[in-house]
């Protein structure tokens, strides 16, 4: 088929059409341009296999129509009105036999309309017409055909049953054994529909009308059917809002909506002698950045207070933090004097907290402070007691 066919690919293919379904009356075509299709009607009994028959079915009638256009396309142009229908009837047989898609049932309604009734008939009249009964081999054919539905979708088929029996539609579960008849009903000429009710799981069905089935292979020695794929419906997730609030500083994000279930990180930054404090709302903390799972609208405040660098002058409640500055970033905190739970909160020079820790004095009169992985810089320790808050400036070279 390859030997073929190659020649087109540097020879142009006849113009027998000015338009898909409209044939050219122009063309001056001969016989020797559809050398191609001899070939190929010489090369069908060759095939073999169900399925390859009907693939080569359809790529020669393809061809056959594509030819028999240009005789039509001549015999317009000399207004051969004895060879005009029945040239014409043999072009929509053709097509008829070969389509598998509306693409095709569009290119034979535009031949039709165009070609026949739009440019012939106006100048022929009603007395040569195109025949009413058709002729050709005998089908069963779904159009169009859908391989996937979403759960909880019924199947309508709209079936062409052409020179055949009432069709009947079986299906099953996909692999299964048992098969469901569903009788078709009639709604025009030679046209049938039937429904396959919902289902869970992927199916398979296929048409028998007498001798004649859809698709061509199931009836053969290892059938195939028309496989449909039920896919889970896709929806939209929730989604819910954050609003936030902040005095003396900000949030970043300030805000907005979030997929459900979508982790969320808020970061807040102080202004300029404003330290962060905690947050509170519908999620109280004092980690910073903040990040959580949402699983509802949500609004959270930042707190912030005033940056207050001092040492304290009374000996009894000093600290004493050493070395600092520290070359390593490690740092010793000597509580002196300060009795029950201590609270030691690191923060940078913007407020956000890199170390926390806490001790009881009555344990532990030292404490160590390993900020050997953080960046070099001055940072503000904040040491909490139940009576006072100290702060002491330590800085890591």
């Amino acid at each position: 088929m390859a030997n073929i066919l190659a020649p087109l690919d540097v020879v142009s293919m006849p113009n027998v059409s000015r338009f898909p379904g409209i044939i050219n009356e122009d063309f001056e075509g001969n016989e020797g341009d559809f050398y191609f299709v001899d070939h190929l009607e010489e090369l069908e009994s060759e095939v073999v296999g169900t399925g390859n028959k009907k693939r080569f079915d359809y790529l020669l009638k393809t061809f056959q129509s594509y030819k028999i256009k240009g005789d039509y396309g001549k015999a317009l142009r000399e207004r051969n009105i004895s060879q005009m229908a029945g040239i014409f009837n043999e072009i929509i047989k053709l097509d008829l036999e070969r389509m598998v898609d509306l693409a095709d049932v569009g290119e034979i309604m535009m031949n039709n309309a165009s070609s026949w009734y739009g440019e012939t008939q106006e100048w022929i009249g009603d007395e040569t017409n195109l025949d009413k009964t058709y002729s050709g081999s005998p089908f069963v054919k779904v159009m169009p055909v859908r391989t996937q539905v979403v759960q909880n979708e019924d199947l309508t088929l709209k079936i062409l049953a052409m020179d055949a029996d009432v069709p009947t539609l079986k299906y099953r579960e996909l692999g299964g054994s048992d098969w469901t008849s569903i009788p078709t009903t009639n709604v025009g000429r030679s046209v049938y529909s039937a429904t396959i009710p919902a289902q869970l799981k992927d199916f398979e069905y296929y048409l028998e009308s007498g001798n004649v089935v859809f698709p061509v292979t199931a009836t053969s020695s290892s059938p195939i059917y028309q496989t449909v794929i039920v896919t889970t419906p896709e929806t939209d997730p929730k989604r819910y809002s954050i609003s936030t609030f902040a005095n003396n500083g900000s949030i970043s994000p300030d805000g907005g909506y979030f997929d459900e279930n979508s982790n969320v990180t808020l970061t807040a930054t102080p202004d300029p002698e404003y330290e962060f404090v905690n947050w509170t709302g519908d999620i109280n903390g004092t980690s910073n950045p903040l990040i959580f799972k949402i699983d509802g609208d949500k609004t959270i405040t930042a707190n912030f207070r005033d940056r207050v660098i001092t040492q304290v002058e009374d000996e009894s409640n000093q600290i004493s933090v050493y070395p600092n500055p520290s070359d390593i970033g490690t740092f010793t905190v000597s509580l002196q004097n300060l009795e029950g739970a201590v609270e030691l909160r690191v923060t940078d020079m913007n407020g956000i907290v890199v170390f926390q820790r806490k001790a009881l004095t009555q344990h532990a009169n030292q404490v160590q402070l390993p900020l050997n992985g953080l960046t070099k810089g001055t940072y503000v320790l904040t040491v909490i007691t139940k009576e006072k808050v100290i702060y002491e400036k330590i800085v890591s070279k």
